[in-house]
């Protein structure tokens, strides 16, 4: 268990500790929700492993697939909202 403080933007620390007990590094995407007055933190995964498999790549696949995932996602939601 740990104290952490909410900044003035509205952020929190994870702190180490947790993040390295569940693989969490920069780039990971959390689910957050309030459950019975308690707010839920879960863990989903990077872009690359949350949204494998949605698009097919038309050139050689990049190096950084994170960057690459949210680009496709970025695509995909401009399809939408002009559908």
């Amino acid at each position: 268990m740990a104290i952490v403080v909410l900044d003035k933007k509205g952020r929190i620390l994870i702190p180490k500790e947790i993040r390295d007990s569940i693989g969490a590094d920069a780039g990971s995407v959390f689910i957050i929700r309030l459950e019975s007055g308690k707010v839920i933190l879960e863990k989903v995964g990077r872009p690359s492993e949350v949204f494998a498999g949605i698009s097919k790549p038309k050139e050689t696949i990049p190096e950084n697939l994170d960057k690459f995932a949210e680009k496709v996602i970025q695509e995909w939601w401009k399809k939408k909202e002009s559908t």
